[in-house]
Formats: structure tokens, sequence, C-alpha cells
């Protein structure tokens, strides 16, 4: 598995304003800061407010900013939005199953991989990552 530049960046531009929690920051601002490519960046800065991952404030004074609770968007609420976890095909569709139809052990050991993968990125919070990043330079 591996996730596509959209989650890259858009996990990346998270942590940005997770990290300058609670100012408003302008989209051009939180793109150039993440070296993100502008029209691509603000794209991902749309989905993830409109999944209300990010807080976007309109007007002349707005901007967009991180405005959660601790401990409430987890790595996977920002996943979810850009991809489908998926190991192989055959969990959710037995059709594509060239083999037994679904009814294959490896499809059984594959859902339960993706759910324990799922269930790992649930349990990371943004702000732990934002904490642990500190305290490891910090030292």
């Amino acid at each position: 598995m591996k996730f596509n530049k959209e989650t890259n960046y858009a996990i990346i531009m998270t942590l940005f304003c997770v990290k300058s929690k609670p100012d408003l920051l302008s989209s051009t601002n939180i793109v150039n800061e993440c070296k993100v490519p502008e029209n691509l960046g603000k794209t991902i800065l749309t989905k993830l407010t409109n999944h209300n991952i990010l807080e976007s404030i309109k007007g002349k004074n707005g901007g967009i900013r991180y405005n959660h609770p601790t401990k409430t968007i987890s790595l996977f609420n920002i996943i979810e939005v850009f991809e489908k976890i998926e190991i192989c095909s055959c969990i959710d569709n037995f059709e594509s199953c060239s083999y037994r139809k679904g009814e294959c052990i490896v499809s059984d050991e594959m859902k339960s991989i993706r759910n324990i993968l799922i269930q790992h990125f649930k349990n990371i919070f943004v702000e732990d990552i934002i904490d642990r990043q500190f305290q490891k330079y910090k030292n």
C-alpha cells in the first residue's frame, strides 16, 4: 500500500496547522511553508476544510486553522479523505477473486490486516505527532 501525493501533502499541511494553532493562516502561507505545488495545495486545503479537518474563516481577516479539541483528529481522519485503504481487491468485492469467489482464507487474513492498519491510524492523533516531534528536537 502506498499513499498518493495528496495524502502525504494533506498530512504535512494539517500538521503545520496544528503546530500553528490557534493562529489563522493564509492558504498561500500554508502551501508555501509546506512546499506544496500551489494549485494542488489549495485543492487539498479545500478538501480538508470540506471534511472539517481544518476550519476556514471567510472574510478580510479570515484564514485557515486547526480548531479541534485535543485528540479529536487522527491520521485516519485525514487519510480517509484521500484514500481507500485497500490491501487487495477481493476483501470487499468477492467477484474480483479469481480463485474461490471470496471463500479463500487469504481474503480473511487480508481483511484482518486492513482492520489492524485502520485501527492503528485511528490511534495516532495529530497533536501527538507534533508533541513527539517537539520532544525529539528538544533533547
